[in-house]
């Protein structure tokens, strides 16, 4: 490739420092995009210069506003749709959901002491495919998202972008960074503690207009700057 004068790229959506020996093979790679600020700066302590921030995305071919009939999916069919795979912090949001009607997706569940606070049913499958992750989100009232512990300065996952592209209400946790791609109150709501999500939750489901007008400016958003058409514009630029 380097032969036919092809530019090399590589695009990193999670934390590479978690691939032990990986790090070396940059040098291959004419450019490398992190989708964390964070990871550019402990590239640069390793001598990895030519590194550059390009955030997460959504496929709007796959994640979009649908009109679905409940009775046609009940098993997606909930108030609060929560798909991730387990993850400690993640059970610690799932104890704040008693009393909800939940639907639960994802793997590693079984371990989690939260889930069995919870009714029967509420954890729907290990694996969910991208079309049916995106009918819940169309179905579901409430859609929480919480970010991996890898995400530390503006390394939002694909998710935070997925769900508001799909026409979904995302609650997500406050990470550093989120402001910079969206307007946090207005277009997307994030939570600051548990006790602070459970609290948001109620108060969104008692205020549907106030929910659906966050929604339909989110979709507005990611629509505009969150899609792998604008990524792979700045890349090619």
């Amino acid at each position: 490739l380097r032969e036919m004068n092809v530019p090399l790229i590589s695009w990193w959506v999670d934390d590479p420092f978690c691939f032990p020996g990986l790090v070396r093979h940059f040098d291959i790679f004419d450019l490398v995009f992190m989708f964390d600020y964070q990871c550019i700066v402990n590239l640069a302590t390793h001598g990895v210069k030519h590194v550059m921030y390009l955030p997460c995305a959504c496929d709007q071919a796959t994640y979009y506003p649908q009109s679905i009939n409940q009775s046609d999916y009940p098993s997606f069919n909930c108030t609060v749709g929560f798909i991730a795979m387990y993850y400690p912090g993640r059970a610690t949001l799932l104890s704040q959901m008693k009393g909800l009607d939940v639907g639960l997706w994802g793997g590693g569940w079984e371990v989690a002491k939260e889930l069995h606070e919870l009714p029967s049913g509420t954890w729907r499958g290990q694996r969910i495919s991208a079309a049916d992750t995106a009918k819940v989100y169309n179905l579901a009232r409430i859609c929480p998202n919480v970010h991996h512990p890898q995400t530390r300065l503006g390394g939002l996952n694909t998710r935070t972008f997925e769900i508001p592209a799909a026409g979904g209400f995302e609650l997500v946790d406050n990470v550093p960074g989120l402001e910079d791609h969206f307007d946090v109150g207005r277009e997307i709501v994030s939570y600051s503690s548990p006790g602070n999500f459970r609290e948001l939750v109620d108060y969104y489901l008692a205020h549907q207009y106030e929910r659906e007008k966050i929604s339909e400016r989110g979709h507005a958003r990611v629509m505009r700057d969150h899609t792998y058409v604008r990524r792979l514009e700045t890349i090619l630029k």
